[in-house]
């Protein structure tokens, strides 16, 4: 059976373009999702924890030290204030997170 390589090019290329649409658009949907990012940054501020725990004291260390206790602290909250959720963006920037 013989297919039409062009053919097969162009669904492929569809595909992925909308994958990519439905990537940016579920992005563009968790930019405001707060209890979300607070989790992405725990990930993130825990394996950069490890690294910087390995590589000896710093003040690195200690700055994702203090983030990690900070963003325990509201880990658990639906409704953040908004200072609260402009020190999570200013964290987001800090520390970047794929949503």
């Amino acid at each position: 059976m013989k297919y039409d390589s062009q053919a097969l090019s162009r669904l492929a290329d569809k595909l992925l373009g909308s994958k990519d649409k439905f990537e940016k658009l579920k992005e563009i949907g968790n930019r405001n999702n707060y209890p979300l990012k607070v989790q992405k940054l725990k990930e993130r501020l825990t394996e950069e924890l490890k690294f910087w725990m390995a590589k000896g004291p710093s003040n690195r260390l200690a700055d994702i030290e203090k983030d990690i206790k900070y963003i325990s602290s509201i880990q658990n909250k639906n409704n953040f204030t908004q200072e609260e959720k402009l020190k999570i963006n200013e964290l987001t920037k800090k520390h970047p997170i794929q949503l």
